[in-house]
């Protein structure tokens, strides 16, 4: 309270600069809290973690996935070798020692294997995709405060489940 000189008395009023109540996009299991009302925190800090232990597994499986290039390899050496079969089959066939079906069978594996190698980079891209879109996924299993401040409310505790989109926790 502080006196103004008509003798009044006012009390000073603050407004936090900033308010914001998180809440988690997925449904979850809550694993860890890491604080508790009253603390300070700055922004980009941990608060709440679900339970990600699945997610994580599904995860590495998709880095596996994502750095595989065995296909890919194994379409580039097939595509090589009926290279090699079709240019033999020419040669033959300009002797006499090859018919025309057997030349075009082989443009024909050319061209297949060629697609083969295709599809097997698309695959891998497709992988990488999905790899990266797991990693963003399991980062939304984790409440990071936007904002430097206190914790003003938790509503959750470890072991609770946390709907999708309930409060979970008020940084001021």
């Amino acid at each position: 309270t502080q006196a103004t000189a008509c003798g009044e008395a006012i009390t000073p009023h603050t407004q936090p600069s900033e308010d914001v109540t998180l809440a988690f996009t997925r449904a979850g299991r809550v694993l860890k809290v890491l604080v508790k009302p009253g603390d300070v925190v700055k922004a980009g800090q941990l608060l709440v973690q679900l339970d990600d232990a699945a997610e994580r597994a599904r995860l590495e499986q998709l880095k596996v996935q994502a750095e595989d290039t065995t296909r890919i390899r194994a379409a580039e050496a097939q595509l090589a070798q009926r290279k090699v079969d079709l240019a033999k089959l020419e040669w033959a066939f300009k002797r006499g020692a090859a018919t025309d079906m057997e030349v075009e069978r082989a443009r024909l594996d050319v061209r297949i294997a060629e697609l083969s190698l295709e599809l097997a980079q698309v695959q891998h891209k497709q992988d990488r995709l999905q790899y990266e879109q797991a990693k963003i996924e399991l980062e939304r299993m984790r409440l990071l405060s936007p904002i430097s401040g206190r914790v003003e409310q938790v509503v959750v505790e470890p072991g609770e489940s946390a709907d999708a989109l309930q409060n979970v926790i008020r940084v001021v």
